[in-house]
């Protein structure tokens, strides 16, 4: 299947409405795709969890994803092995997220597309945009597969990306009524995440909906 090589951006083009092509937007978007990119660290061996921080393991390939080599090379306290897993989630490469490093990683493999969108305010702004339908299809065919499928062929980052959606109410990759009819199954599907990563993600989305508007 032509996807997109890291978890994030398979993450990112779910939360693309399939109708109209335009980005949807979630409040906790940005928790679950550096989430993902901390999962996919996870899956690659780069990072394990020591005592709930991210511990750097492992030589990094010579070509690594913008996003992951954000999290890996941009967080100091990723190299000296003191970053807990919630504050990489809120704040994965400094005071700044992976998301505009996701979109162009995006655009450049061809998933998007970048146009004016004037609906965004009163002047004109680049905007993202889906450009290869198919691939979200593909994608959402693969999030329907782990909800009904045997749980033994479901592949690690189906059950990631299912799980986040959940966790963040992140609607274009799991419908409310996939949510409720599947149940049994996300339970299933989040014994397959890491665990520390997951119980970090629910607390830093608790304390965000916590906070006073």
């Amino acid at each position: 299947m032509d996807l997109p090589d890291t978890l994030a951006g398979r993450l990112r083009l779910l939360a693309f409405q399939p109708e109209s092509g335009r980005p949807a937007g979630y409040l906790d978007l940005d928790f679950a795709l550096h989430t993902a990119a901390l999962i996919d660290l996870v899956l690659r061996g780069l990072l394990v969890d020591q005592a709930g921080r991210a511990d750097r393991r492992g030589a990094a390939p010579a070509r690594l994803a913008p996003e992951l080599q954000s999290i890996l090379f941009g967080a100091s306290l990723v190299q000296q092995g003191e970053a807990r897993w919630e504050f990489l989630i809120e704040r994965p490469a400094g005071n700044t997220g992976i998301g505009k490093a996701i979109d162009e990683h995006l655009r450049e493999a061809g998933f998007l597309r970048f146009a004016e969108d004037r609906r965004s305010g009163l002047f004109p702004a680049q905007r993202p945009f889906l450009r290869d339908v198919l691939a979200r299809e593909r994608l959402a065919g693969a999030v329907e597969a782990a909800l009904t499928g045997p749980i033994e062929d479901v592949e690690p980052w189906q059950a990631a990306i299912v799980v986040l959606a959940a966790e963040c109410g992140i609607r274009t990759a799991l419908s409310c009524g996939q949510r409720r009819a599947e149940r049994a199954r996300l339970t299933e599907l989040r014994a397959l995440v890491p665990a520390p990563i997951l119980l970090a993600l629910r607390r830093t989305v608790r304390e965000r909906r916590m906070r006073p508007l």
